[in-house]
């Protein structure tokens, strides 16, 4: 019995795929508990100096979703190549990395407008604590 080699190998490209897109939704958890953290203590603390260090990690993190969404873009890339048939080398996990840029991932319009958003929050919750005190 033969096997199904694109079927194979589109299979092992979607478990990358499967695995980039997890590790990019544990960044934005991540993201998420570190601002909602930060504004508790903050507000508790009644200090506005907290919420403003936070902005620093939340870009970090920013930058670390980019780079995931950008080798899973790479990665979708390559499972259509090899749907297509347009793949020489068989088993190939090889991207082509001029296909996609960090830079273009990270600021593409969904993850700015999220990071921005966790970053508005912060910067808000220490304008509101430093009326307020």
């Amino acid at each position: 019995m033969a096997t199904n080699k694109p079927s194979s190998h589109l299979t092992m490209i979607q478990g990358v795929i499967n695995r980039l897109a997890m590790q990019s939704f544990a960044v934005k958890q991540w993201s998420f508990t570190l601002v909602v953290g930060l504004l508790a203590l903050s507000f508790h603390l009644k200090n506005w100096t907290v919420p403003l260090a936070g902005t620093a990690p939340v870009i970090v993190l920013w930058g670390l979703d980019g780079y995931f969404l950008r080798h899973e873009r790479l990665f979708r890339h390559l499972y259509d190549k090899v749907r297509r048939d347009e793949e020489d080398e068989p088993f190939s996990m090889e991207t082509d990395k001029s296909a996609k840029s960090w830079w273009g991932a990270t600021f593409s319009r969904t993850l700015t407008c999220l990071y921005l958003l966790l970053i508005a929050l912060l910067v808000g919750a220490a304008l509101l604590i430093c009326q307020t005190t």
